[in-house]
């Protein structure tokens, strides 16, 4: 299966001039973990900072929300996957290297989406639901034909 159906299109992304105090409330307000910085044509994904990143490199260590800004603590060796790419591959991908979202880009290396380990998750919970629904079905049809 693509991950292409299942990627997040509504993606929340910044400028790496955006303050964290800004990115910070529009992770609140739309109920994110991550925000994508993109670059000035806000096209291509330059960085991620997630909720985690503000609070070990600026909660803890009591620096001024209003002043550091996305690109200050942005991770900008960023992995990111095709929007056809599969979807245990991109699961694996997560796993293997330890994070949670995945920028989806199209084949100009725009970003046209986002893949978390929730959504992941989710879809893999539904597709598990499914089977065992085929199996409780075949269970109840063989024991109707066996009567």
């Amino acid at each position: 299966m693509s991950i292409s159906n299942v990627e997040n299109h509504n993606i929340i992304t910044v400028l790496k001039e955006t303050t964290i105090l800004e990115a910070a409330k529009l992770m609140r307000q739309f109920h994110v973990g991550q925000v994508i910085v993109v670059s000035e044509d806000k096209k291509k994904a330059i960085g991620i900072v997630t909720d985690r990143d503000i609070v070990v490199e600026l909660v803890a260590t009591g620096l001024d929300s209003n002043v550091i800004t996305v690109g200050d603590i942005m991770v900008n060796n960023l992995e990111v996957v095709k929007d056809n790419f599969d979807f245990f591959d991109a699961l694996n991908i997560m796993a293997r290297k330890g994070i949670r979202s995945l920028p989806v880009i199209s084949d100009k290396d725009e970003l046209v989406g986002l893949i978390t380990f929730d959504t992941l998750i989710m879809t893999l919970t539904e597709k598990i639901g499914f089977i065992s629904r085929l199996l409780k079905t075949e269970q109840k049809n063989e024991m109707k034909k066996r009567r």
